[in-house]
């Protein structure tokens, strides 16, 4: 099959764009950013960037309020007030801020996020697989990939924490995790409202408004809307692709029972619909004038997915996802120690079907069509306190989640290159259904043994069930039936229908207070991912089971602000071993798109990540984050290196490679591959400035940011290279003298850059275009 022709880049290698990126770095670094959040009120925020200092950073890193100077642990924080002058309106693009993290839309699905932090990602989404970079909400977990996407309701604050999180919070946390801190209820009246639009058929509108019961009971009512026209047409049907059409409700509430109990609760449900096919450009040019980029299967949206079972046979093309989730946290203060009483409930629905191929005929080249719903249940109790000069975290965690997925994969022969062209074959309709229980115990203590001395130990014991049952559910079952998807075939194969897991996970470190301003630390964290099934497997004994993956990471570093807290520059350096590291491949064969995910190597990665804040006068920000990373497979699997020399033999007797070479982490040259999504150097730096314009009270702010990575693998094999790309967001706003509206054009990815951000069966993956937006807020009182 022929591969889609690279995009056009920019060479930042030359020494102009190298002298340039060296400028910026230098210059930023002398003046610093407001790179991590504030404080957690945004009012505060906006009086304190008045004094012209730095805000002292509160988070919740550690499962209790802390300033994040004291915090012996690498975590990154957006305010409200940051996500705005940054055009963040989804937890994707806080990526692009954070040193050593890449996020991107998942392959086909534009509803699920895929985070790689420190090169541990999950590029998966069938319940069998667990992403190692958790995303909690308001302190609840949440499983599902297919749910770690949205626009913000009222966000306080975003925390992400890097490397792994095995103690506190624990599950599935080998990469890091992603906090988000939605705003509580306000005491008074008040809210706001914004509109919006821009390319591509763009428009938003999101709104909050605060409705105080009684000085003990008070009510939050957000709702956010957006929705464009998607920025890829396909050349076959003529549609318009990737598009996004959100929608989303929130209640929540606050009652003060009683002086020393709190109850925090809230109910949300969105749709979430959107897909992310795979794009290319036309002899390097646009299709059309208006920047959209072009692609050629044969699928649409009005079509049925073909010979399948099921509702899903209906399915046209495209992806939607409907959730509905509850929080709650009963708080009581009982003689000096806090009781968090935290539940949450999530009922998912995802429907989708996808071509993965680029064949122009009616069924498309390769099509998968899914119907799942994903409901879980979680209940956490967690007590925080002192006694004498320790300062404590304890608690206990239990999680149920229930996952049914009906899902089908048609190929068209075409696609494949197989000897019958437009022949259209069912590989596998199955009906799947998952369960996992997890059960933890964590503690977790600060010993301030010394004036300036403070060891940190904690630990987690986990113990995780998981099962699965498969049954075939072909129109026309298979003439063998040792090929039906069924338990009886997966156990005849070796393959165990359940697995449990049992680990313990601690973590150790060491700070000292150099002065009032400054803080070193050393630290050590164990973290596990557990293990799970190849679930995507067309036959019985390709359903293969992998093993859990387990995270050791050693850490040193500084936090430092100078004495008039005007500069602030925070950063840590990394070596982390994986052993067998779970990765997940696609690779293209005669019988379709054939799906690895095994423990294929160990992996160890060393980096440092540099975060510097400033603010040199009143009304200027500036911030310059930087990752650095290097990253290697080691101990390759004996499978692995068997693979690895049937390839090189296939090279040398010039007989066939498939199946041997560019599959897995054996190169389409016989050696083994990098880490997938590890950019060796990222750059972040930004300024933004907020003045008087001098004309009727009224108020100015411009801000902009550059993004820049350096070369990376987009797939596996590392048949694809992410070039190194750098890309300029930018922004400025007319406000009123009272802050109470405000007028804002953007544009993201301003000088409209193109690189592969992934690649599967040959089809490649790009990098967002360049996009304008309008918006007009107002906020009351």
């Amino acid at each position: 099959m022929r591969a889609t022709k690279a995009a056009p880049h920019r060479d930042l290698s030359r020494p102009s764009y190298r002298l340039t990126l060296l400028a910026s770095a230098v210059a930023l670094s002398l003046a610093g950013p407001n790179a991590f959040a504030q404080t957690a009120a945004a009012k505060a925020d906006e009086k304190k960037a008045d004094d012209g200092k730095l805000e002292t950073i509160t988070v919740t890193a550690q499962r209790r309020e802390q300033e994040l100077q004291s915090v012996p642990l690498p975590v990154s924080t957006f305010t409200a007030r940051d996500l705005e002058i940054r055009n963040v309106t989804n937890t994707q693009a806080i990526a692009d801020y954070t040193p050593n993290m890449v996020g991107q839309n998942n392959t086909g699905l534009g509803a699920a996020n895929v985070y790689f932090i420190r090169g541990l990602g999950n590029t998966e989404s069938i319940a069998t697989f667990d992403p190692p970079v958790g995303t909690y909400v308001n302190d609840v977990y949440v499983a599902r990939q297919a749910a770690n996407n949205f626009a913000f309701f009222d966000v306080e604050r975003i925390e992400v924490l890097r490397g792994p999180q095995g103690t506190l919070f624990g599950r599935n946390t080998t990469g890091g995790a992603v906090n988000v801190i939605l705003k509580k209820p306000g005491k008074k009246v008040g809210g706001y409202l914004e509109v919006g639009g821009g390319s591509f058929g763009y428009a938003t509108s999101r709104g909050s408004i605060d409705v105080p019961l009684s000085k003990d009971f008070s009510t939050k009512f957000s709702y956010y809307y957006n929705k464009d026209d998607g920025a890829v047409r396909s050349t076959t049907t003529g549609e318009r692709l990737n598009k996004r059409d959100n929608l989303g409700v929130r209640a929540a509430f606050l009652w003060r029972v009683t002086p020393g109990v709190l109850w925090d609760f809230a109910v949300d449900n969105t749709i979430d619909r959107g897909d992310n096919t795979f794009a290319t450009l036309v002899n390097g040019e646009r299709v059309t004038r208006t920047g959209l980029r072009a692609n050629n299967p044969g699928f649409f949206s009005a079509a049925g997915a073909p010979l399948l079972r099921g509702a899903k046979n209906g399915f046209g093309n495209g992806n939607e996802i409907k959730g509905n989730s509850v929080t709650s946290n009963l708080s009581f203060a009982l003689a000096g120690t806090n009781i968090d009483f935290i539940t949450g409930w999530r009922d998912t629905k995802q429907k989708f079907a996808v071509d993965f191929g680029n064949t122009p005929v009616p069924s498309g080249g390769f099509t998968i069509a899914n119907d799942a719903r994903f409901k879980q249940f979680t209940q956490e109790v967690k007590a925080t306190g002192d006694i004498g000069n320790i300062s404590y975290v304890a608690g206990a965690f239990y999680m149920k989640e229930d996952n049914t997925t009906d899902f089908g994969d048609i190929l068209n022969t075409v696609f494949s290159g197989a000897p019958a062209p437009g022949v259209t074959l069912v590989l596998a309709d199955r009906l799947l259904t998952s369960t996992t229980k997890s059960n933890g115990a964590y503690v977790q203590g600060d010993w301030k043994f010394m004036e300036k001395w403070t060891a940190t130990v904690g630990l987690r014991a986990t113990k995780e069930t998981k099962t699965v049952s498969f049954r075939d559910q072909r129109i026309t079952p298979p003439a063998n039936p040792a090929s039906l998807l069924n338990d009886v075939n997966l156990t005849a194969n070796g393959i165990p229908l359940s697995q449990d897991t049992s680990l313990t996970t601690p973590r150790l470190a060491l700070a000292y207070q150099l002065d009032k301003d400054a803080m070193a630390f050393v630290s050590m964290t164990k973290g596990f991912k557990s293990g799970g099934w190849n679930a995507r497997g067309t036959a019985p004994g390709a359903l293969t089971p992998f093993r859990p993956e387990k995270v050791t990471s050693y850490e040193a570093g500084w936090r430092a602000n100078n004495s008039d807290n005007t500069l602030r520059i925070n950063g840590t350096a990394f070596l982390m071993e994986v052993k067998e590291a779970q990765i997940t491949a696609g690779v293209t064969t005669p019988t379709g798109v054939q799906f690895l995910n095994a423990n294929f190597a160990d992996m160890r990665n060393v980096g440092f990540e540099l975060e510097i804040a400033a603010t040199p006068m009143r009304g200027l920000n500036m911030y310059l984050n930087v990752g650095a990373q290097n990253a290697k497979y080691e101990n390759i699997a004996n499978s692995v290196k068997t693979q690895q020399t049937n390839c090189q033999l296939a090279i040398a007797n010039g007989t066939s490679r498939a199946n041997l070479c560019g599959s897995g982490i054996v190169k389409t040259d016989g050696s083994i591959s990098d880490p997938v999504r590890v950019p060796p150097i990222s750059i972040n730096p930004g300024i933004s400035y907020t003045g008087p314009l001098g004309y009727a009270g009224l108020k100015v702010s411009v801000g902009a940011n550059l993004s820049y990575q350096a070369e990376m693998k987009a797939d596996v094999a590392n048949t694809a290279i992410s070039r190194a790309h750098s890309s300029t967001n930018a922004s400025i706003s007319l406000i009123s003298g009272k802050d109470d509206w405000r007028f804002t054009v953007d544009c993201t990815n301003c000088d409209d850059a193109t690189w592969i951000t992934a690649r599967l069966a040959g089809l490649d993956y790009l990098s967002p275009p360049r996009r304008y937006n309008a918006r007009f807020i107002y906020t009351f009182k």
